[in-house]
């Protein structure tokens, strides 16, 4: 009895294996991210993106990790294509951010300057998010003072 055994070499001929990421944008007007680990397969590599008729297209040089940015919102088609012809097709979704609308108020004045009293640097306002934004708000405040 014969056992005669086949390997091909490299294995990037026959196998094409890639993760895709997308980072979300965390602001109106921002921009997702999409992540490409491109871990086999035989480069250079072809990558186009579709969105409502519209095509994003890339080529990276072989296998390793590359981002690109993604301004639209909504679902998108990925087609990855390895030089030998072996394709990956997915779908990314990229959320859809709406812009703040806000109510601020000041809550301490004096004369209408917004201070507790006068030669002090320290104010108070109110503010409320009605809608829009991401679902995670982070609070920043700045104190400028007036010398």
């Amino acid at each position: 009895m014969v056992i005669t055994t086949t390997t091909l070499v490299p294995v990037d001929l026959c196998q094409f294996q890639a993760f895709v990421s997308v980072v979300q944008p965390l602001c109106y007007g921002d921009s997702a991210k999409v992540i490409l680990e491109l871990q086999t397969g035989l480069g250079p590599f072809d990558i186009h993106l579709m969105h409502m008729g519209s095509m994003l297209s890339y080529e990276y040089p072989s296998a390793g990790i590359y981002s690109f940015s993604i301004g639209v919102a909504g679902e998108s088609y990925i087609v990855l294509t390895s030089a030998n012809g072996l394709q990956i097709v997915d779908t990314i979704y990229v959320d859809a951010l709406s812009p703040f609308e806000i109510d601020a108020q000041n809550v301490s004045d004096y004369n209408g300057y917004g201070i507790a009293c006068h030669g002090d640097s320290t104010g108070e306002a109110k503010v409320n998010i009605l809608s829009g934004g991401a679902s995670i708000f982070i609070r920043m405040v700045e104190w400028n003072e007036c010398r």
